[in-house]
């Protein structure tokens, strides 16, 4: 079972965006209260996707075709490329 899974039967609310992201950092879904868990696909198979759940302090790639799913409290989730555009999906969970 995936961490998402383990949320919605703990009550929580998952939503889902999808996107393109460029290369100036966006938020792409700020979280109220917070998010509680997140996966996050990059849907892109050329280019790779720079995270970050710090405010913009470190950012984490995601590979081309690839996800990275993780279990934090968050308020916002920024995305980035370093040149050119990549889509992406996120499923996140949030307490009701």
């Amino acid at each position: 079972m995936n961490v998402l899974d383990e949320k919605i039967k703990e009550g929580h609310l998952v939503k889902e965006v999808s996107g393109t992201a460029t290369v100036t950092a966006t938020a792409v879904a700020t979280f109220s209260p917070e998010c509680t868990a997140f996966l996050l696909k990059n849907l892109s198979s050329t280019k790779k996707i720079l995270y970050s759940i710090d405010d913009g302090i470190t950012y984490l790639t995601l590979e081309p075709l690839s996800s990275v799913e993780k279990e934090r409290h968050v308020r916002e989730l920024l995305i980035k490329v370093s040149s050119g555009t990549a889509t992406y999906n996120i499923e996140y969970s949030e307490k009701q």
